[in-house]
């Protein structure tokens, strides 16, 4: 919920409002939500070798939105989870599809996970490669324009239970690759991360490759997706995927307090006002994002940034993996304090305690 916030209360934004150059128009506190809790994990309807990897990994019980989303695809059901991030969308997920492959782990591709980017990809790798490591037998590879060719090579050979990959990479690889088109046949489990950033033209191209890919898998395979909170998630979801679904609400979920602040620059450019919001964070030791619309922008407040002393690395589409995975860990352990990003860093990244 949302309730007016007194800026002047607040040092940062105080020390902000001191600046002839700027106008703080209003500013809003978002308190957190609360998540309910289900079952313990010894209730769950899964194996017991799942159970106990679950409570290796900490997890004693799930949220019930969790439970409701790992019942439904434990039945079959093609299933939408809206919920917020750091909600636990991608156990919710995970369980089910680990539930089914640790029974087949050498049976091919069971589970296509399609993220919208590579960075999110690569970033969510580290967090299933946690969950599958109990499993002999059960890998989760990413499959994607990075990949090296001696890896898809492998992949193609002995495919994984888990796949990683995105729509794009999908698109290409339904057209040339013909061992693709093989190794997906045995396909059970299409995962949509994020799928709300499937929408306008971006979406119409994820509606039709979703399509084609359903006429190369044998069988009717059941779909997964999770989004942040949007207002039509059913008109939404069963356009794109052209199937119908049941969804799963939770809610926001956010653990802690988030003020919005909206700031009008009056004696100078957007681009200079973000920069000097941006000393004003690092001043204050908070990590911070900003984010555009396009590599120039960003590009620009990188170089404004150096002009006038503030340090600020570039996030964008175009950067080498492992520089755009050298910028993440520097943002995470809190080396980086300001990364300027395109959309390659709006998706869910794990960045830690971002202020």
């Amino acid at each position: 919920m949302f309730e007016r916030y007194d800026w002047r209360e607040d040092e940062l934004l105080a020390r902000a409002s001191k600046d002839a150059s700027r106008k703080l128009v209003c500013s809003y506190l978002e308190r957190p939500q609360e998540l309910r809790w289900g079952r313990p994990v010894e209730e769950l309807g899964v194996r017991d070798e799942v159970k106990e990897a679950l409570r290796r990994l900490g997890i004693r019980r799930l949220f019930l939105h969790q439970e409701r989303a790992l019942e439904l695809v434990l039945r079959g059901v093609n299933t939408f989870l809206v919920s917020g991030t750091g909600t636990g969308k991608t156990e919710a997920f995970l369980i089910p599809i680990l539930n089914d492959v640790v029974e087949r782990p050498f049976e091919g591709v069971r589970a296509l996970l399609m993220y919208p980017t590579k960075a999110l990809a690569r970033d969510q790798l580290k967090r299933v490669e946690r969950m599958v490591a109990p499993f002999f037998g059960v890998r989760a590879v990413v499959y994607d324009g990075d990949t090296p060719r001696r890896v898809r090579k492998q992949v193609h050979a002995s495919p994984p239970p888990i796949l990683i990959t995105n729509p794009d990479m999908v698109h290409v690889s339904l057209q040339v690759s013909e061992e693709f088109r093989r190794i997906v046949r045995a396909v059970r489990y299409v995962v949509l991360d994020d799928a709300h950033a499937y929408s306008g033209v971006f979406g119409a191209h994820v509606a039709y490759v979703l399509r084609r890919l359903r006429r190369f898998i044998e069988g009717e395979p059941v779909y997964i997706a999770t989004s942040a909170t949007i207002g039509n998630p059913r008109e939404f979801i069963e356009g794109l995927v052209g199937r119908e679904f049941e969804v799963v609400e939770a809610g926001s979920g956010k653990r802690g307090e988030v003020v919005h602040t909206f700031v009008k620059p009056l004696g100078r450019s957007r681009l200079m006002e973000t920069v000097s919001l941006a000393r004003l964070c690092q001043e204050a030791g908070l990590k911070c994002l900003i984010f555009a619309d396009s590599h120039r922008v960003v590009e620009m407040v990188k170089t404004v940034g150096e002009k006038y002393g503030v340090s600020i690395e570039v996030h964008r589409a175009g950067l080498r993996p492992e520089e755009r995975a050298e910028i993440e860990e520097k943002l995470r352990s809190g080396e980086l304090l300001t990364v300027a990003a395109t959309p390659t860093l709006e998706l869910g990244i794990d960045v830690g305690d971002l202020d």
